[in-house]
Protein backbone atom coordinates (compact mmCIF):
# COMPACT_ATOMS: atom_id res chain seq x y z
CA UNK A 1 0.00 0.00 0.00
CA UNK A 2 1.29 3.42 -1.09
CA UNK A 3 1.60 6.42 1.02
CA UNK A 4 -0.71 8.02 -0.87
CA UNK A 5 -2.97 5.58 -0.63
CA UNK A 6 -2.90 4.67 2.65
CA UNK A 7 -3.41 8.96 3.98
CA UNK A 8 -6.66 8.49 1.17
CA UNK A 9 -7.99 6.19 3.72
CA UNK A 10 -7.69 8.21 6.44
CA UNK A 11 -11.20 10.53 7.49
CA UNK A 12 -11.93 11.61 10.44
CA UNK A 13 -13.15 8.22 11.72
CA UNK A 14 -9.97 6.99 11.31
CA UNK A 15 -8.73 9.66 13.03
CA UNK A 16 -10.99 9.51 16.52
CA UNK A 17 -8.17 6.15 16.83
CA UNK A 18 -5.15 7.96 16.53
CA UNK A 19 -4.19 8.43 20.22
CA UNK A 20 -5.28 4.92 20.49
CA UNK A 21 -2.63 3.72 17.48
CA UNK A 22 -0.08 5.58 18.75
CA UNK A 23 -0.35 4.78 22.26
CA UNK A 24 -0.20 1.23 21.02
CA UNK A 25 2.68 1.44 18.92
CA UNK A 26 4.64 2.62 21.73
CA UNK A 27 3.74 -0.09 24.11
CA UNK A 28 4.38 -2.57 20.99
CA UNK A 29 7.59 -1.01 20.42
CA UNK A 30 8.97 -2.47 23.68
CA UNK A 31 8.34 -5.51 22.62
CA UNK A 32 10.98 -8.05 20.63
CA UNK A 33 8.53 -9.27 18.32
CA UNK A 34 8.01 -9.16 14.58
CA UNK A 35 6.22 -5.81 13.73
CA UNK A 36 3.75 -8.15 11.99
CA UNK A 37 2.99 -9.28 15.37
CA UNK A 38 2.97 -5.64 16.80
CA UNK A 39 0.28 -4.66 14.08
CA UNK A 40 -1.89 -7.27 15.40
CA UNK A 41 -1.17 -6.54 18.58
CA UNK A 42 -1.97 -2.90 18.20
CA UNK A 43 -5.13 -3.54 15.96
CA UNK A 44 -6.16 -5.93 18.62
CA UNK A 45 -6.11 -3.80 21.03
CA UNK A 46 -8.24 -0.70 19.39
CA UNK A 47 -10.68 -3.51 18.44
CA UNK A 48 -10.56 -4.45 22.06
CA UNK A 49 -11.36 -1.19 23.24
CA UNK A 50 -13.74 -0.19 20.24
CA UNK A 51 -16.02 -3.54 20.55
CA UNK A 52 -16.35 -2.82 24.39
CA UNK A 53 -18.35 -0.30 23.64
CA UNK A 54 -19.13 -1.39 20.28
CA UNK A 55 -18.22 1.62 18.15
CA UNK A 56 -15.88 0.59 15.68
CA UNK A 57 -16.96 0.38 12.28
CA UNK A 58 -15.72 -2.47 10.73
CA UNK A 59 -14.76 -1.08 7.55
CA UNK A 60 -12.31 1.18 9.12
CA UNK A 61 -10.15 -1.61 10.24
CA UNK A 62 -8.36 -1.14 7.53
CA UNK A 63 -7.89 2.31 7.40
CA UNK A 64 -6.71 2.15 11.09
CA UNK A 65 -4.19 -0.63 10.09
CA UNK A 66 -2.43 1.64 7.53
CA UNK A 67 -2.71 4.62 9.94
CA UNK A 68 -0.28 2.13 12.51
CA UNK A 69 1.71 1.30 9.49
CA UNK A 70 2.34 5.20 8.36
CA UNK A 71 3.05 6.15 12.32
CA UNK A 72 5.19 3.36 12.35
CA UNK A 73 7.14 4.67 9.18
CA UNK A 74 6.81 8.57 10.89
CA UNK A 75 8.22 7.14 13.76
CA UNK A 76 11.45 5.40 12.07
CA UNK A 77 11.98 8.13 9.99
CA UNK A 78 11.94 10.50 12.28
CA UNK A 79 14.35 8.11 14.75
CA UNK A 80 11.68 7.58 17.47
CA UNK A 81 12.47 3.86 17.26
CA UNK A 82 15.69 2.41 16.87
CA UNK A 83 16.26 -1.07 15.09
CA UNK A 84 17.29 -3.54 17.12
CA UNK A 85 20.79 -5.45 15.95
Amino acid sequence: MSIESTVNQINTQTLQYAPAAMAGIMAAEQSTASGESKLQAVLDGIQAGAHAGEQIPQPQVAAIAGMINLFVSIFNALGVFKHKT
